[in-house]
């Protein structure tokens, strides 16, 4: 795993195609911003487990 520090403003990217912005921070919670191609779903983990646990 890839542990990064960022500030807000500041952005990333993975490979070539998604770029993941740094929104604002406040305490313990972040806002981040991702742009994507729409061919790519973009789901929060927790969400996609129960989800997924309702497809089978």
């Amino acid at each position: 795993m890839l542990l990064l520090s960022c500030k807000p403003g500041e952005t990333f990217k993975l490979g070539e195609e998604i770029m993941v912005s740094v929104m604002d921070i406040q305490g313990k919670h972040v806002r981040l911003g991702l742009m994507a191609p729409k061919k790519i779903a973009i789901h929060r983990h927790e969400h996609y487990q129960k989800y997924q646990g309702r497809k089978r």
